[in-house]
């Protein structure tokens, strides 16, 4: 049976006077909730969570990985702190799922190369005054399987199927290979 449209519209007005806004579900053991919109209740059928979840964001100006290590070993060395960090004007809405193992994943030329873990969310506020949002971040950098991301602004939310899996120890060698080419080696299994 297929609807008109306007059945559609109909449909998601009747489930957002039922819901509310949003459906509430207790994900969290410590008791932390977790707000799920209605476009995620409609298109799963139910709120049901992915597992863990990370940030992705675009790391302009570094091509690989170990060009991030190293400015921000040199920036923590001129900050005067102990940890790595990324300073963003938004607040994650998701901040304790983040906390709960998640990572920052860094796009270097168009793929996801590399994560940090996520160890704190910190206000600060800028020189102009306006209160922005420090990503906390652990000091390793993961190397992850190379994964084709297209440029955005600020960041997004990344979970599921979209997670790029680390590279094992084994594997961590550093290619000499152009991304595109790695990229497409990975993907028919030679690398």
């Amino acid at each position: 049976m297929f609807l008109h449209p306007a059945q559609y519209v109909v449909f998601f007005l009747w489930i957002t006077t039922i819901y509310g806004t949003h459906c509430e579900y207790n994900h969290f053991s410590s008791g932390a909730q977790r707000y799920y919109s209605e476009r995620d209740f409609l298109t799963k059928g139910r709120c049901v969570t992915t597992g863990k979840l990370n940030l992705i964001k675009l790391c302009v100006g570094v091509e690989h990985p170990q060009e991030l290590i190293d400015w921000q070993k040199k920036r923590r060395a001129q900050t005067g702190r102990d940890h790595s960090f990324h300073i963003t004007r938004m607040w994650p809405r998701r901040g304790d799922e983040l906390l709960a193992g998640g990572s920052l994943y860094w796009v270097m030329k168009g793929f996801i190369k590399a994560r940090q873990e996520i160890t704190g969310l910190e206000a600060v506020t800028g020189e102009d005054g306006i209160s922005r949002c420090a990503i906390l971040l652990n000091s390793d950098v993961v190397n992850v399987e190379l994964t084709p991301r297209r440029a955005f602004q600020g960041w997004r939310y990344l979970e599921g199927a979209q997670i790029p899996k680390d590279i094992s120890e084994t594997g961590s060698q550093e290619s000499e290979l152009p991304d595109a080419l790695a990229f497409e080696l990975a993907q028919l299994g030679v690398r």
